[in-house]
């Protein structure tokens, strides 16, 4: 399990020569990864409720080994977070496997979450980090509190690595949609449906199957809910709103 854990560091900036050119190009293909008008509440769908894999947790920091959190101590009055610890961390993850019989491209969705990470919860930096964890590779942005930590920043698409951007600066002091979404190799990262940042990441760096969503804060963040969209037509993919006390309820609607 704690084979998983994606540790956050601060990476080479791998420049692209191709980013100005393709300036032009992402206007038309990025803007509408996911129009935020006419979607359908995911709460007045119907679908079939995963009663296989459950949401799960865990830390990162000095130690070696950390326990891993079961849903029931995770989840509970509708929110997601990591119960107290009693010993040192840095990271809190929030996991979700994607079950076996499910063919989800990562390279054609839009993970949202709904995020908070107060001051009062972290012992500095209150980062936010979305990770789309697939067969080929994994997708992760990483967004801290203060501008004095900028350099903590980054966009990463399997080799595709961008660091230090101020656009990524945002504290999440009450609770945000976070929206990562890919399109024809493109990503996007939205804040409540404002674009925040994108590039092309290209056909090489591609997700391939989405195996796990993670969510992970510095210090112990919260999360709201979750859903996961077509980013071509919009349709709800999976969504679960931690409404069942102590209880995983994703629920998948095909």
């Amino acid at each position: 399990m704690l084979n998983k854990l994606l540790l956050p560091s601060c990476w080479i900036i791998i420049l692209f020569t191709s980013c100005q050119k393709d300036l032009s190009t992402k206007q038309t293909v990025a803007n509408n990864m996911l129009a935020a008008a006419d979607i359908q509440p995911l709460n007045a769908l119907t679908g079939i409720i995963d009663t296989t894999n459950k949401w799960y947790g865990t830390y990162s920091g000095l130690f070696e080994e950390y326990p891993v959190i079961p849903d029931a101590y995770l989840i509970q009055n509708g929110v997601a977070q990591l119960p107290y610890l009693d010993r040192q961390f840095s990271y809190s993850y929030i996991y979700y496997d994607i079950p076996a019989q499910y063919n989800i491209s990562g390279d054609s969705i839009a993970l949202e979450a709904e995020v908070k990470n107060p001051r009062a919860s972290s012992f500095s930096d209150y980062d936010v980090i979305l990770q789309l964890i697939g067969e080929q590779h994994t997708a992760e942005v990483h967004f801290v509190a203060d501008t004095e930590y900028a350099s903590y920043t980054s966009y990463t698409i399997g080799d595709a690595q961008l660091t230090g951007l101020t656009e990524l600066v945002h504290y999440f002091g009450t609770f945000r949609k976070l929206k990562l979404a890919q399109k024809k190799y493109y990503t996007a990262v939205y804040i409540n449906n404002t674009e925040v940042y994108r590039f092309k990441y290209g056909k090489r760096n591609s997700i391939g199957r989405l195996k796990t969503i993670g969510i992970v804060f510095k210090g112990y963040g919260s999360c709201t809910g979750v859903g996961v969209r077509n980013s071509s037509n919009h349709n709800p993919i999976l969504s679960d709103k931690f409404n069942t006390d102590g209880q995983s309820k994703v629920t998948y609607y095909f």
